[in-house]
């Protein structure tokens, strides 16, 4: 399969509620739609689009941040692909061409936090990304 990534533009932001909620089903379209601009303008939340036949088929959230540990790394915000193009090697071509962003603009790594019940993404992180699992991500129990 042939897939083009490329950066989404504002004239995309509408195909994607139905994708995104794929890996978050309870959470409205129209929260999406309001939430995407918002991370882009206070994140600096890039997204990368993987594209068949014109199609958006995946996705992928990220940001540039800095720490102590890696300097300069990307933030995976988040990895989706399209239920019935799973399995097809759609999120590892996806993390590969963030691997080169990387290579090409110095950045040290990739990071991502990946939900305890997806056994699936977890081993293919681990088995076909050979990434690490480094830690925990911990949050507030309760809405602040």
């Amino acid at each position: 399969m042939k897939i083009d990534i490329v950066e989404a533009k504002a004239v995309d932001m509408a195909d994607l509620p139905n994708l995104i909620r794929q890996l978050y089903p309870d959470l409205p379209a129209e929260i999406i739609l309001k939430r995407l601009p918002r991370m882009a303008e206070m994140t600096e939340h890039k997204i990368l689009l993987g594209k068949s036949e014109g199609k958006t088929v995946a996705y992928l959230g990220y940001m540039l941040l800095t720490n102590l540990i890696y300097a300069d790394y990307y933030w995976v915000q988040d990895l989706i692909v399209e239920k019935e193009y799973r399995s097809q090697g759609l999120g590892k071509i996806m993390l590969d061409h963030l691997k080169e962003l990387a290579r090409k603009n110095r950045v040290s790594h990739i990071a991502l936090a990946a939900n305890k019940a997806h056994l699936d993404a977890q081993r293919f992180y681990e088995e076909k990304m050979d990434m690490d699992k480094r830690g925990f991500i911990y949050r507030t129990r309760d809405t602040l």
